[in-house]
């Protein structure tokens, strides 16, 4: 998991260093918003100019990443998870629902036995219309 590591270990310490009644929400992004974070917003579209196969390939590998990550944070103690979408705003309708949803609920999973679940959406609702899904 690389880096994820020092982030779990944040989580870790913080809830050993706050009350056990204090929250702890942690934020995650999407695996659209993990492409653009380490990519810049341009390289979302770029991804999917990818063949289908290919695009789909790597963002079920973000998708499972950001689950196993949810997973864990959830283990150490996070009562929330704080989730980035990415993604709306530079695709179409269509793209989004194939590109985007998918792996944004992937990654959700990892975060289904955590009392909260906040869900925070960059940029404009919908590339064709105002639809989200």
């Amino acid at each position: 998991m690389g880096r994820a590591r020092e982030y779990l270990h944040c989580v870790e310490l913080l809830r050993q260093q706050l009350e056990p009644t204090d929250p702890l929400l942690v934020t995650l992004f999407s695996p659209l918003g993990l492409v653009g974070l380490w990519c810049g917003k341009q390289a979302i579209p770029e991804l999917l100019a990818e063949p289908r196969a290919v695009s789909h390939q790597v963002l079920g590998a973000l998708g499972a990443l950001v689950c196993q990550l949810a997973q864990e944070c959830v283990r150490l103690g996070a009562d929330g998870i704080y989730y980035s979408c990415w993604g709306q705003d530079v695709l179409t309708d269509s793209e989004y629902a194939e590109f985007g949803v998918p792996y944004d609920l992937a990654g959700l999973v990892g975060a289904r036995d955590v009392g909260l679940r906040v869900l925070h959406i960059h940029g404009a609702l919908g590339g064709e219309g105002g639809a989200l899904l």
